[in-house]
């Protein structure tokens, strides 16, 4: 699935982002009680196409969750991971599509109106 999405132009975010990151996202053990994520493959993407080019300083904005042990919630005797994988998160902005004059395109008045 991985190759029909790239194939039709979509990028992968995360890869974008974080290319020396592999970002593992699976998984828990079943019953979600493991203290410590032990990820050994990747099953979360997202993928975004006609973004234009990413900034690089805006790293923080794509993310994962839910392998951070202080992620885990309260559970019955344990506290549980709330899923069985992590998950990302990506946060962008669209610059407007709308040109916007320069300053030096608009004069200022500098007489006054004359009646």
């Amino acid at each position: 699935m991985y190759q029909v999405a790239t194939g039709a132009g979509f990028h992968d975010v995360w890869f974008e982002r974080h290319p020396d990151d592999a970002g593992l996202t699976c998984c828990h053990r079943t019953n979600l009680i493991n203290e410590q994520a032990t990820f050994i493959e990747r099953i979360d993407f997202v993928f975004a196409r006609g973004l234009g080019p990413l900034n690089p300083r805006q790293t923080d904005l794509t993310f994962r969750v839910g392998f951070r042990p202080n992620e885990r919630v309260p559970g019955p005797v344990h506290p549980l991971w709330a899923s069985d994988h992590a998950g990302l998160v990506a946060t962008w902005c669209r610059r407007p599509t709308v040109e916007l004059p320069s300053p030096t395109a608009v004069r200022p008045v500098t007489e006054s109106p004359t009646r």
